[in-house]
């Protein structure tokens, strides 16, 4: 089957290259859409139930919310375990499923079995779910605070130094594209425009909490991907009633009466309607606090009409007299009892915690708040900015660098061993095609199971390299050996009309040739990559946490050797078929088709010294140290590429043994095991020592 299938590519090499193209294509996408994040998520799948019970001590809450939540919830399929907490005020619940149970269908089941055990639980607590998410959904904290700020123009955002942030730039450069010289010259700490001294906002706890609370967190709840946003720190408002007990025994009325007057008080009522000149006129009775002014007028205005309306509830009639809350009470907003803060550089702060939905990709809701949060600011009061102090981004963003710093090390290493043992340039770049394409492959299956990019499944990525690459590098150079070995078989020399010698090429028998190197070597990377793979089998029958933590591993490193040895027996041998070539192009030709790539190299690099930020990048650290400007680095970029242009189209294949690597290698290496086959019992005895040395260390000898 093996010698079927290099036979079959190698007659029909438009299937390899359409089979690069699919991995290329769906490579890429499966590579872009799949979830990356910078840890495997190890938590179990579990629901989590919260009920509050205000100023309760954890012993009542214990005996009558948690117990009977915990036995009511004990009979919910799937249930692996059930573990619970009890505070002041507060009990969770957690729900533990086993890993077979879909994680919304076991949030529903969760949820019918509450409906039942609301009726045992004391008058009041009402119990509800947890976020749609993981422990790992934490992917983005805030704080809102105060800043700088424009007088003239409020709308116009500043960082901590005074400086115009980058979305307000824009904004601003929108309008008039001819203030940008201005903007970037500005002093910190002044108005880009007229210069004048920006102010800082100095907001209250309070009122910046209440903007975190109906401003910023109902924003960032909409955005899609979002499970919860938790407010955090400052003072959450409230009407507080500081009641007299002396004027309640004055006028005769309870505390409960005024409890019930005050919970009765916040309510419109509905009525019918009445016909009326063949129209049907709404009944309805307006008893909302705030009345009219609820929803108009500044924040001050609509908390003074709130406040009036507390303080003229009728709690009481003393023969017909109405008492008035006022006249037993007084009435103050002041901030609600709290039992934490969020500290920021030893200060108090108002922020947020955005929780990630379950299975959603963090680097995809990252980006979604991000822009949110610049959206968001120019609508908030001059001077309140929100400033991000964790994204899980950069995190991400080193995690798949790790992947990509690996990819490109090994491509450059391997690129390098195959130039100084084969002296050619073409042959390397056959590996350097099949690597790339081998991790695509990995992510394409990554993408089918519904594995995450992380830490754990990228090193199966990285690991595999080397592996990955001794597939390629074992195809091309039996290939290349059988091509220099049998050259007579397949090229013969004439003379043309002219009387000059020309080459000419058996293109059949060169295949053949190539058919019968690849298939001497297929069964043996078959082989390899078999024992190899089986050798991680243990790993797939792990459970549990650990599972969740080396299973990735196994499964990346073994999509990757499978990738890397489909690519050996089916792109590898029409890629060698097309590059190893004893022709090689005129002179002239190549000179020409060098000078121009290696000029529109330069021109490019050039253009793009100013435009891409990778670029910009690698030209400023040549001229850092090296001394070079723009212009000379861009030279020196397409230089190199001609040269290289130059010599892949000038060189030619030829015997192996005419390397000095290759000689050098075969010099140091037959005396060697010439000595050690005449010195067998000597040499054998080396690693006998090492593995009674071994043995040793391992069941404990010595100190």
């Amino acid at each position: 089957m093996i010698d079927r299938l290099i036979q079959l590519f190698l007659r029909t090499p438009l299937l390899a290259v359409i089979l690069a193209g699919c991995l290329c294509v769906f490579g890429w996408r499966a590579y872009e859409e799949n979830p990356k994040d910078a840890i495997p998520d190890i938590a179990e799948n579990q629901t989590i139930v919260f009920s509050e019970w205000m100023g309760r001590s954890p012993k009542d809450v214990d005996e009558q919310v948690t117990y009977p939540l915990t036995v009511a919830l004990q009979g919910v399929p799937d249930v692996k375990e059930i573990r619970a907490t009890s505070g002041f005020g507060w009990s969770i619940v957690y729900v533990v499923f086993k890993e077979s149970a879909e994680f919304y269908w076991a949030r529903s089941r969760v949820l019918e079995r509450l409906n039942v055990a609301q009726n045992q639980l004391p008058p009041g607590v009402t119990p509800r779910l947890g976020p749609d998410a993981t422990a790992l959904g934490q992917v983005y904290w805030y704080t809102v605070e105060n800043g700088w700020y424009s007088p003239q123009r409020p709308g116009l955002r500043f960082d901590e130094n005074g400086v115009l942030t980058a979305s307000s730039r824009q904004t601003l450069l929108k309008t008039n594209t001819e203030l940008a010289t201005q903007v970037d010259n500005a002093t910190p700490f002044t108005d880009p425009i007229d210069g004048g001294p920006l102010v800082f906002s100095r907001l209250p706890l309070d009122r910046l909490r209440s903007i975190q609370d109906f401003d910023v967190k109902l924003a960032l709840e909409s955005v899609e991907g979002v499970s919860e946003v938790a407010s955090i720190g400052g003072f959450v408002r409230q009407y507080q009633i500081d009641v007299n007990p002396d004027a309640l025994r004055a006028f005769r009325a309870p505390l409960s009466r005024l409890v019930a007057a005050v919970n009765n008080a916040n309510i419109d009522v509905g009525a019918k309607v009445i016909e009326e000149n063949g129209m049907e006129i709404l009944i309805r009775g307006v008893g909302f606090l705030g009345g009219e002014q609820r929803s108009a007028g500044d924040r001050d205005t609509r908390e003074q009409a709130v406040k009036r309306d507390i303080e003229n509830i009728v709690i009481h009639a003393d023969n017909g007299t109405p008492v008035y809350l006022h006249q037993v009470a007084s009435v103050s907003v002041g901030p609600d009892f709290r039992r934490g803060a969020l500290d920021k550089m030893g200060a108090e702060a108002v922020g947020g915690c955005v929780t990630m939905r379950f299975a959603e990709n963090p680097l995809t809701v990252i980006d979604r708040v991000s822009d949110k949060v610049n959206g968001i600011e120019h609508g908030l009061p001059p001077g309140v900015r929100i400033n991000a102090f964790y994204d899980r981004t950069d995190l991400i963003n080193e995690t798949m660098g790790t992947l990509t710093n690996a990819l490109s090390q090994e491509l450059l290493i391997t690129m390098i061993a195959v130039i100084l043992f084969l002296l050619h340039f073409r042959s390397s770049l056959v590996i350097a095609i099949t690597l790339p394409l081998a991790v695509l492959f990995a992510f394409i299956c990554m993408q089918a199971l519904n594995l995450s990019s992380n830490i754990m499944s990228l090193a199966g990525i990285a690991i595999a390299i080397g592996t990955m690459v001794d597939m390629g590098i074992v195809m091309l150079e039996n290939i290349y050996q059988y091509l220099t070995d049998h050259r007579d078989m397949y090229m013969r020399t004439e003379l043309d009309e002219s009387g000059h010698p020309c080459e000419t090429v058996d293109r059949n028998k060169r295949r053949q040739l190539i058919s019968e190197a690849a298939t001497e070597v297929g069964s043996a990377i078959l082989t390899a990559v078999s024992t190899t793979v089986v050798s991680f089998l243990p790993v797939f029958f792990l459970e549990g946490q650990a599972a969740k933590l080396f299973t990735p591993l196994a499964w990346t490193k073994t999509f990757c050797m499978v990738g890397a040895v489909l690519l050996a027996l089916t792109v590898v041998p029409p890629l060698a078929s097309l590059l190893l070539k004893h022709r090689r192009m005129s002179r002239p030709i190549a000179l020409t088709i060098a000078l121009i790539i290696g000029t529109c190299l330069s021109l490019a690099w050039w253009n793009a010294a100013s435009i891409d930020l990778a670029v910009a990048n690698i030209t400023e650290a040549i001229q850092r140290y090296l001394g070079w400007s723009t212009s000379v680095s861009a030279i020196t970029v397409g230089a190199a590429f001609a040269l290289v242009t130059y010599v892949v189209l000038r060189e030619r294949i030829r015997p192996i043994e005419s390397n000095p690597t290759s000689r050098f290698i075969h010099k140091l290496y037959e005396p060697t095991i010439r000595w050690v086959l005449h010195h067998k019992i000597l040499f054998l005895s080396i690693p006998c020592a090492l593995i009674v040395w071994g043995i040793g260390i391992w069941i404990g000898w010595g100190p």
